[in-house]
């Protein structure tokens, strides 16, 4: 059986500010692509988060490949929030094709028959308008 793996293109990746989540695991990082889009989903966000949907762009990211990702997977799903779902899907690694999980935005072909759902908060003092 294969090493599960999971696709990164943001704040999971090893230089990234939640970098920590992934670090508790033994594992291997390697660089990576994905088919794909990326979309900004907070606008007038300063930390600019972005989400991953269909496209046809090569959006470059990381593989983290560990035995031990099944045990994370609940924390991992909790982390990323009921606007995202964990699927299945091709990545690229160094010129191989292979399997990998990877998080998209609920509102694209990555998680069929789902929508975001938007939860507008504004908060107090402040003109931020938050997608989660």
């Amino acid at each position: 059986m294969s090493t599960p793996k999971l696709f990164v293109y943001g704040s999971l990746a090893p230089s990234g500010s939640n970098r920590h989540i992934l670090s508790r695991l033994r594992g291997r990082w390697e660089s990576a692509e994905i088919t794909g889009r990326l979309v900004q989903i907070c606008r007038g966000c300063d930390a600019g988060y972005l989400a991953l949907t269909s496209g046809s762009q090569r959006v470059p990211g990381w593989s983290f490949s560990s035995q031990q990702l099944h045990a994370l997977w609940p924390i991992l799903d909790q982390f990323e929030g009921q606007n995202y779902c964990r699927q299945l899907t091709r990545i690229r690694i160094r010129n191989d094709d292979c399997e990998a999980f990877a998080y998209f935005l609920r509102s694209g072909p990555g998680c069929p028959g789902t929508r975001a759902i938007r939860t507008s908060k504004r908060r107090p003092g402040n003109a931020r308008f938050n997608y989660w």
